[in-house]
C-alpha cells in the first residue's frame, strides 16, 4: 500500500475539524510509521491509519481510495484508543 498524500476538502476539513483535528495533523502521519487496520465493513472507509499526528499525539484516522494512486481520502478521525495504541505498538 503506497500512501502519498491526503485529499481534503470543505466536508471531509469541517468533519475532522470538529473533532479537534487538523489537516497537518494528519499529513505529519506520513513522516512518521502508520498501522494500517482494516476498516469494519459496516463503516464508512475502507482501512484506519493510526500513527503519530503534530506533536506526538495518537491518531486514528478513517480513510478511503480515490481514483489517484497513493493519494487517500480522510473520512473520519478520533484520538487513538488503548487498543489502537496497542495495535501501533505504543
Amino acid at each position: 500500500m503506497r500512501i502519498v498524500e491526503f485529499e481534503w476538502d470543505d466536508n471531509n476539513l469541517a468533519h475532522l475539524g470538529e473533532k479537534g483535528i487538523e489537516p497537518e495533523d494528519v499529513d505529519a502521519m506520513l513522516a512518521a510509521r502508520i498501522t494500517v487496520v482494516r476498516n469494519k465493513r459496516e463503516r464508512p472507509g475502507l482501512y484506519r491509519f493510526v500513527g503519530r499526528g503534530r506533536g506526538g499525539r495518537f491518531l486514528t484516522v478513517v480513510v478511503t481510495r480515490t481514483a489517484d494512486p497513493g493519494r487517500w481520502r480522510p473520512v473520519t478521525g478520533w484520538d487513538s484508543s488503548q487498543e489502537e495504541r496497542r495495535r501501533y505498538g505504543e
